[in-house]
Order: C-alpha cells, then sequence, then structure tokens
C-alpha cells in the first residue's frame, strides 16, 4: 500500500510539472526490490513517450488498483486529470502508517519463527525420534498413549510441517490470483474483505470531486455506471441511473441503488449548496473507510494469539512427548533398581 501511494504522489508530480513520467518511475523502482521492483519494472517496458501514459497503467490496473484507475478513467472523460490526481494523493494515503509498519514487522517476526521451528522440527524427527522409539522398544513402557505419542511423534512433526508449507504456497498462489482485479478470486476475495465498501466510497469521491467542480451529481452518476467495470457496482449505478431517468432525486437514486443509506442522503440533502454536499460526502467517505481500516486491525490483532495458540501446541505437544517418556523412564528404572 505505501509503495502504490508513494507511485501515485510521483505520478502526480510528473504530471503537474510536465516531466518525464518514464525517467521518474524508472529510478523510483531503484528504490525498491524483489516483487516490487519487477512490478514497476513491468510498467516500464509498456510506457511510451509518444502515447499518454494511461494508456500503460491501462495495461497493468493492478499497479495503482481498481479505485485508482476509475478515478482517472472518469477524470480523463471530464478533463479534470490534475483535480483526480490531486483527489489520489489525498485519499490513497495509508491510515495510522506506524501501526501498518507494527503489523508488516510482526508478520516478518513471524515467517521467521515458523522456519526456524521447521528446522528445528525436521532435527528433531530424523535424529532425535528414533533414538526415543528405541528406548520405548526397550524399556516396554506400560504407558499405551505415551508409547503411542513417541512412536507416531514423527509424523506429527512431518504433519505439522506439511500443513505449513501447503499454507504459505495456498498464500502465494492466493496473492498471485488477485493481481487481476477482474479474476473471479480478486471479486471473491472483496466480498469477504469489504472491498466492496471501498467502492462505494471512491464513487463518492468522485461525485463529491466533480460537484466541487460544478458538475451535476445525476451527469457524474452516469458516467460512472458507463466507466465502472466491477459487474457488481455497474449494476448498482445502472439502478441509479434508471432511477434518475424517471425523475427520482440524485442521492435518492443512490439510495435505491443501496449505494447510499437514508442517514447519509438525509445529510447530504441537508444543503442545496454543492461544495457542502461535496465537503459531507467526503466526510461520510473517510467515516467508513476509517471504520474499515479498525476493523482490519481488530482482525489483525487476533492473529497474535491464535499464532502463539498454534506454535505453543505444537511445541508443548512435542515437549510433553520427550519429558513425559523421560520420565516414565527414570520411573522403569528405579522400579527395576529397587
Amino acid at each position: 500500500m505505501s509503495v502504490r501511494h508513494s507511485l501515485v504522489r510521483l505520478l502526480a508530480v510528473t504530471n503537474r510539472n510536465s516531466l518525464d513520467a518514464r525517467r521518474a518511475v524508472e529510478l523510483f523502482s531503484q528504490e525498491h526490490w524483489g516483487l516490487h521492483r519487477f512490478r514497476l519494472q513491468q510498467f516500464i517496458g509498456g510506457m511510451d513517450r509518444k502515447k499518454p501514459m494511461m494508456d500503460a497503467l491501462g495495461k497493468k490496473p493492478w499497479l495503482l488498483g481498481e479505485h485508482a484507475m476509475l478515478a482517472l478513467r472518469f477524470a480523463e472523460a471530464t478533463e479534470s486529470l490534475p483535480a483526480a490526481w490531486d483527489e489520489l494523493t489525498l485519499w490513497e494515503r495509508p491510515i495510522h502508517l506506524e501501526t501498518a509498519k507494527i503489523w508488516r514487522n510482526g508478520k516478518a517476526y513471524w515467517i521467521a519463527v515458523a522456519v526456524t521451528m521447521m528446522i528445528i522440527s525436521l532435527y528433531i524427527a530424523s535424529s532425535i525420534v528414533p533414538l526415543l522409539k528405541g528406548l520405548v522398544r526397550e524399556f516396554e513402557f506400560e504407558n499405551y498413549e505415551l508409547s503411542f505419542l513417541i512412536l507416531h511423534l514423527d509424523w506429527f512433526i512431518y504433519f505439522g510441517i506439511g500443513g505449513a508449507v501447503l499454507f504459505a504456497m495456498t498464500w502465494i498462489v492466493w496473492r498471485f490470483a488477485t493481481w487481476n482485479p477482474k479474476s473471479w478470486l480478486s471479486r471473491f476475495t472483496a466480498r469477504i474483505s469489504g472491498e466492496y465498501v471501498r467502492q462505494e466510497t471512491s464513487i463518492w469521491r468522485l461525485i463529491a470531486m466533480n460537484l466541487a467542480s460544478n458538475a451535476s451529481a445525476k451527469s457524474s452518476i452516469n458516467l460512472l455506471a458507463r466507466l465502472h467495470e466491477d459487474d457488481r457496482m455497474q449494476r448498482k449505478l445502472n439502478v441509479a441511473t434508471n432511477s434518475i431517468a424517471k425523475g427520482t432525486d440524485a442521492w435518492q437514486s443512490l439510495v435505491n441503488a443501496e449505494l447510499l443509506n437514508p442517514a447519509e442522503r438525509d445529510a447530504i440533502a441537508a444543503t442545496s449548496f454543492p461544495e457542502v454536499q461535496a465537503w459531507t460526502l467526503r466526510h461520510l467517505a473517510l467515516r467508513r473507510r476509517e471504520h474499515l481500516q479498525f476493523d482490519s486491525l481488530r482482525r489483525n490483532a487476533w492473529t497474535q494469539p491464535i499464532a502463539n495458540l498454534i506454535f505453543g501446541s505444537f511445541v508443548l505437544v512435542i515437549a510433553f512427548a520427550v519429558f513425559a517418556m523421560l520420565t516414565q523412564m527414570v520411573y522403569v528404572l528405579a522400579e527395576r533398581h529397587g
């Protein structure tokens, strides 16, 4: 998200000052590595100084994101690109950067812990468990549960490692599959992650941008219905345009399309001044965006104790099996030697 916002700011500056966007992105890509550099270099390869930058962005829509691309297409149709770049610079900024940084560092920590545990567990399963199995057979423990746990401890470790590897592979495939915003998996992810709420707020922001330029909300809704590429949002916008065609007020038409709720409609319609309506739309969009962000932070906060429980349970089973076996072996030796 931070790289995307930095790229938006960079492209906004090149557009505002008529700079060479290709050279600017090329220098920007050198500040990053790995996947980010690869994606930026792909974008550079599609840029042509003789063609508008929108052509290159259209070929890589995932680079700026679906919301930003809609804003740029909308601005291009209304000849308001400078205003769109200013809007994106303001709204694409991540909320609470320090919190996001802590979460990213936490993910790196748990990845390092998982890799370390996998290496140690593989050593235990390949070197120590065979010795423990030999001791179990030699001492002939009467405790069936303990003997069963020791004899199958290596399979438990391999199963845990296999599950971790499968989870990592699934996550990587998921990330690659959701790059394309038009893929069915990306649409499914949008449904469960609140992405459709973000799409609604992006529509509000674009209507507000046009209102501030003295364009009517009705014309903005009609144009958005033609430009939006998401099928679900396009159907909702078509409902709104049909309501407008029947003489319904623009704000009520958004309520009919389930893009506004009645309370939000009343807040916008409380004034007839376009500047105040634009301010109200932006305020409502910011309010929803903050709610989404805080919900995401709360979900992320739960991952910490859940990860602790998963890793702790894995270590507990191994430690219990080893120390219970050693304790049982001491009891057996004490009984045999009186």
